[in-house]
């Protein structure tokens, strides 16, 4: 597999993407890994490790996205970003899979504009897998669509038992629906909505709805949610998860 790597896209680029790319390559992750981005400032990054040069190859590109660009601007105007320039390297089969942690906004519109959607996908989902106590968790949306219809959920619904069966090899992915209570009463009109056609989807494993105290727990193998309801909870996951290592650090 040969990735291409959107290295200036985090908040403290290059530093994170190199080193990643380094870790990959030794743990034999991929057979090639190109770094998108300016070139001299990656050669000096590269200079601090011990890799194989044939495994490791730059991408020039001279602009960079940045977090507070708007992403349908930045991506008609800096077509020579290390973003953009990655994106194309996929699109020209000269690369497998595009790597970003870069603006999320212009990631998604670039891969709209560059790769298009799958037919019959209405709109893509942000997906993550999220550990679990007992297995590997897909969520999604967690911010692609923060306003979502029933047909846009259940479609979600749909992906996410694609991504498990292939990807975490569950035969027959459990779904459940976020919610503010298990019972199928409680929530939203949408959410009432998205339930009925989950429970009389016969493709879909749907095992009813899930509540946040028990996202952790690992009941579901997929978690279907709207992509505000989803970025809020993930950015949750994550501040209670930075307080409790802080926490310990001062203990």
């Amino acid at each position: 597999m040969r990735i291409v790597v959107d290295a200036f896209g985090s908040d403290n680029a290059p530093s994170p993407e190199v080193e990643g790319a380094i870790l990959a390559i030794k743990e034999e992750f991929c057979s090639k890994i190109i770094l998108a981005g300016k070139e001299n400032i990656l050669r000096k990054q590269l200079e601090k490790f011990y890799y194989d040069p044939a495994r490791i190859e730059i991408l020039p590109a001279s602009e960079i996205i940045s977090m507070t660009d708007s992403p349908a601007a930045a991506i008609k105007k800096k077509k020579d970003s290390s973003l953009v320039r990655a994106a194309e390297l996929v699109k020209e089969g000269k690369a497998d899979c595009l790597v970003s942690a870069g603006n999320t906004g212009a990631v998604m519109t670039v891969s709209l504009l560059t790769y298009g959607r799958i037919k019959n996908v209405l709109r893509p989902a942000i997906a993550i897998t999220l550990p679990t106590l007992q297995k590997p968790e897909i969520i999604l949306d967690v911010g692609a669509n923060v306003d979502c219809s029933p047909e846009n959920l259940v479609q979600f619904a749909e992906l996410g038992t694609l991504y498990s069966r292939f990807f975490h090899d569950v035969q027959n992915p459990e779904v459940a629906l976020l919610n503010i209570g298990e019972e199928s009463v409680k929530g939203n009109y949408l959410v009432k909505k998205v339930y009925a056609k989950l429970e009389a989807d016969s493709n879909i494993n749907f095992i009813g709805n899930i509540e946040g105290k028990d996202l952790l727990k690992g009941v579901a193998d997929v978690i279907v949610c709207d992509g505000f309801v989803g970025n809020v909870m993930l950015k949750t996951v994550e501040g209670v998860a930075l307080a409790i290592f802080s926490m310990m650090k001062e203990q």
